[in-house]
């Protein structure tokens, strides 16, 4: 499908309502100084293109009140002669806009499939399933705000992908990819945070005890997952991406243990807890006298 067709095709979608797609909104931002000027005009529809393989295609059933925003800032390193024909190296980084964020490195694939972008679920094919491997951990990242363990599907879509470009005439990169999944995937203890903070937020107006039910939870596998990994990256885009709304929340219902062991923990935003804790003793002190 060429380019107009694919414009044509997402045009009728939305004429007839039946876009169904998980992505609200994805951007590229290509990065191309280290492309000659006369090899850049290979690139001259590419971000149209890969916008609209996330805004028209549907990645999977039931899951359409989705709606993901996303970025990918593509930054193409090279353009090479690898088996009789043209090679773009490039590397990536991925974010949703709050917590999601990730490097990836190492993307290889013929400049030959810039003209041929579509979604293709059973077939392998060097591009088209780097970017079904991006919808599938966004998509799944997005499912566990909603379920525990909700992701998982695509989780293991995307390891799927990745074992098969492992084997492919393009492997490079795609066993770090395949690890940087596995590590998403098997911390169960950030997955859980994610849950019950996110059931926490749509709760709080609604049944206080749930709320502060899930708030506990919370912060039992904050303390679990630092046992169990420390603080990642995937932990630390997490709090900076939400920490206001969790002291918030702790201030609310009087956690100034939690609050201490969260000073300690994620010292990135130290001050943060400690104004909390401050604000928090003084309210007790008004309140006595």
């Amino acid at each position: 499908m060429n380019y107009i067709q694919l414009k044509i095709t997402s045009f009728v979608f939305l004429i007839f309502g039946l876009c169904f797609s998980q992505f609200e909104s994805f951007e590229v931002k290509l990065d191309l100084r280290n492309v000659r000027e006369n090899d850049k005009i290979l690139f001259q529809n590419f971000s149209n293109q890969v916008n609209d393989f996330f805004l028209v295609n549907v990645f999977g059933e039931n899951i359409d009140f989705l709606s993901i925003h996303a970025t990918l800032h593509l930054i193409v390193e090279s353009i090479v002669d690898f088996n009789n024909q043209k090679t773009i190296n490039a590397q990536a980084i991925l974010t949703n806009h709050n917590d999601f964020i990730i490097t990836l490195k190492s993307i290889s694939f013929p400049v030959t499939q810039l003209k041929s972008i579509s979604y293709d679920h059973n077939n392998y094919k060097s591009l088209n399933s780097f970017l079904e491997f991006i919808a599938c951990i966004l998509i799944g990242n997005e499912l566990d705000t909603y379920e525990l363990n909700g992701g998982n599907t695509y989780f293991n879509q995307a390891s799927k992908i990745a074992s098969e470009g492992k084997e492919s005439v393009y492997p490079s990169g795609w066993e770090s990819r395949w690890k940087k999944t596995k590590e998403i995937q098997e911390n169960h203890y950030l997955r859980n945070i994610k849950f019950y903070y996110f059931y926490a937020f749509d709760i709080q107006d609604k049944n206080e005890d749930v709320f502060e039910k899930n708030i506990k939870l919370m912060h039992e596998s904050i303390k679990l997952n630092g046992e169990f990994i420390g603080i990642d990256n995937n932990t630390k885009n997490f709090l900076r991406a939400y920490k206001s709304k969790i002291v918030e929340f702790y201030k609310l219902l009087k956690m100034e243990e939690e609050l201490f062991f969260l000073q300690n923990y994620d010292i990135d935003n130290k001050k943060l807890y400690q104004k909390a804790i401050e604000e928090l003793n003084w309210s007790i002190i008004k309140s006595i006298f």
